[in-house]
């Protein structure tokens, strides 16, 4: 897939993908570990992008306004020539700070555009997907105060969720808008992890299997 202009990207910077490829994310404050696995076809050429070892989660563009990067971004060649780029965040609980997560999917976006328009491809024939991996992925405190006739309820210290970010979640979309541009209106695909019973006392394990 990286064809003649394979070589103007680092090598460091991708990976081929052969059966699977594990993305953890380790939750200290909670002592849990949320592990997923992404399966891949083994007649379809997969990479693992922006997979460079030194990197955190921060953008490796420097030009760019955003110092946010998701968790993980693979790409799938398929056989009529369209490419699946598969943007994935895992998150305990996204509800928590939807404004990051959409940062993140929207930087997740940014990075694939500027990788395969390097390889010249053809943004027509690529197709974004969003997926959030998490354990929880809603918020009591949201969700009692849109019962009919509910009095306003805020805990101390909590961050007030904005509606309108709230709804969409749940209508399974993420929105992000800055300076009155809207730069990300996607629908996302939820997973939530499962629980491993048969792990170690002192750390939850959450885990999921994607097949991409």
């Amino acid at each position: 897939m990286l064809g003649e202009r394979g070589f103007l990207v680092k090598e460091d910077f991708y990976e081929k993908v052969h059966r699977c490829k594990v993305i953890k994310e380790n939750l200290k404050d909670n002592d849990e570990l949320m592990k997923v696995t992404f399966k891949v076809k083994d007649d379809l050429e997969t990479f693992h992008i922006f997979c460079d070892k030194s990197a955190k989660e921060t953008s490796r563009v420097k030009f760019l306004s955003y110092e946010k990067f998701p968790d993980g971004i693979f790409i799938v060649h398929n056989k009529d020539g369209s490419i699946d780029c598969h943007i994935c965040e895992l998150k305990r609980n996204p509800t928590n700070n939807l404004k990051n997560l959409s940062l993140q999917l929207f930087c997740g976006y940014l990075h694939c555009k500027l990788f395969l328009t390097t390889l010249e491809l053809n943004d027509k024939d690529i197709n974004y997907n969003y997926n959030v991996f998490m354990i929880k992925g809603y918020d009591k405190e949201e969700d009692y105060r849109r019962l009919p006739n509910t009095p306003m309820k805020i805990s101390p210290g909590k961050k007030i969720i904005k509606e309108s970010d709230y709804d969409d979640w749940k209508n399974n979309r993420v929105r992000l808008e800055e300076n009155g541009v809207e730069l990300l209106d996607v629908s996302v695909n939820k997973y939530t992890l499962r629980e491993i019973e048969d792990t170690d006392d002192l750390i939850k394990e959450f885990h999921y299997t994607l097949a991409i």
